[in-house]
């Protein structure tokens, strides 16, 4: 694992105090708070190009104030960790169903969309679990149970 990488996961797993487990119970409790979301339900194919447009603009991790994910319409995607330049990475990245699978990835379940990417030397799957206006959800589709939580960054 390149050095950048394993800071950027260092810093999001350090804010993390909960289990995996207790994902689940937290989807539940945001979603009694925000009926109007879409559930911690995968996204159906059908909103791909939807979700596509929600993802562009800037995320902060829930689990670690410092980690910063921004998503550009062009296709790329800058991670930062604050008060570490070096641990700044940059990649592409592009969403896909079943219907238009990625080869890289060995199984997929229809009806979910997925996250891929990919900064050159690594390539990363996500499930989107949950993406609206103020929340984007993450679950890496090799890790069940293990969940990101961002928040969009406001423009002051």
């Amino acid at each position: 694992m390149r050095w950048h990488t394993f800071v950027v996961l260092l810093g999001v797993l350090g804010g993390l105090t909960s289990q995996p487990g207790d994902a689940a119970i937290r989807d539940r409790d945001d979603q009694a708070e925000h009926p109007s979301a879409a559930a911690s339900a995968p996204h159906s194919d059908s909103s791909t190009a939807a979700i596509a447009q929600t993802l562009i603009g800037a995320w902060r991790s829930d689990g670690n104030s410092r980690f910063t994910r921004t998503f550009g319409a062009d296709g790329t995607v800058t991670d930062r960790f604050e008060g570490d330049e070096s641990a700044t990475t940059k990649a592409k990245w592009r969403l896909f169903t079943a219907e238009d699978r990625d080869p890289l990835l060995d199984s997929v379940v229809k009806g979910v969309t997925y996250l891929r990417v990919d900064d050159g030397a690594d390539v990363t799957f996500y499930v989107i679990v949950r993406a609206d206006r103020r929340h984007l959800h993450l679950r890496y589709a090799d890790r069940r149970g293990f969940l990101l939580r961002f928040t969009r960054v406001l423009d002051r």
